[in-house]
């Protein structure tokens, strides 16, 4: 196994978990919500930056490997960071958190879900970037770089298509069924899924023994964004606006729920 600092695991889960209660405070005392998502992508890019600075001796083939992941991760963090941050001053609120955060206990629970979800995200450049020692890079990584390119292209896409649609008045009773939401009813969080998935795979060449587990990182991003705080509450919402409406039904019916792909016809 290649020279791993195994103390950046705590540290990293540390300073997520601090990060984390920090903006917490502050969230509550003024019961908002334009901390909530824009910390999301925020602890990446700090957490990141962080761990770069920390080591300064790497060889020429961590250099590399280190840099592939700042440059990846800052840049997916800047785009959804900057566009979360300017969705809820146009909002105004984020109706997930109706009911949540007037009660502490409730709000502090989920800034704490999410502390560990970034911090289990986290972990294929956590385990990079604590790598001073590395093999040569190959085809592997021009992979990884690739499903983070296209990942990333489609979340930006999809998050901009469906942003001027419900800019748009005429559309307050519709829902967004043309771009890439004609192919996939979740478009931008498959391509989060793909983006991770292509970090985690820039990291696979140095990964050895239970240093395997940071496949979690991808595997649990997706199961959230399927399972728990992601699509089923989109999708709760979406049938008690247009459950009722044929068309949506169609819609439903037809078009993937996650995986672009080709639309049903009946």
């Amino acid at each position: 196994m290649l020279a791993f600092d195994v103390y950046n695991l705590l540290f990293t889960f540390l300073f997520t978990l601090g990060l984390q209660l920090l903006l917490f405070v502050f969230a509550a005392i003024f019961r908002t919500d334009r901390l909530t998502d824009i910390s999301y992508a925020a602890t990446f890019a700090l957490l990141v930056i962080v761990l770069w600075f920390l080591e300064s001796d790497r060889d020429r083939f961590a250099e590399f490997r280190s840099m592939l992941m700042l440059i990846c991760v800052c840049t997916w963090a800047l785009r959804l960071g900057t566009y979360l941050f300017y969705r809820i001053l146009v909002m105004g609120r984020d109706q997930r958190f109706d009911g949540i955060r007037e009660k502490p206990f409730s709000f502090l629970a989920f800034w704490l879900f999410q502390a560990l979800i970034v911090w289990i995200t986290s972990l294929p450049f956590i385990v990079v970037l604590s790598m001073p020692r590395q093999s040569a890079p190959g085809w592997v990584e021009a992979l990884g770089v690739f499903l983070f390119a296209v990942g990333f292209l489609m979340e930006t896409v999809a998050d901009a298509q469906k942003f001027r649609f419900r800019r748009n008045p005429e559309n307050k009773h519709h829902w967004i069924q043309h771009g890439l939401w004609r192919f996939s009813r979740h478009p931008n969080y498959f391509g989060e899924s793909l983006a991770w998935t292509g970090i985690f795979v820039i990291a696979i060449p140095v990964l050895a023994g239970w240093l395997w587990l940071v496949v979690l990182s991808p595997i649990v991003l997706t199961a959230i964004l399927l399972f728990f705080s992601g699509i089923p509450l989109l999708e709760q919402r979406a049938l008690e606006r247009f459950g009722d409406d044929p068309e949506y039904r169609r819609y439903r019916k037809n078009t993937s729920l996650f995986i672009p792909w080709i639309p049903g016809k009946s």
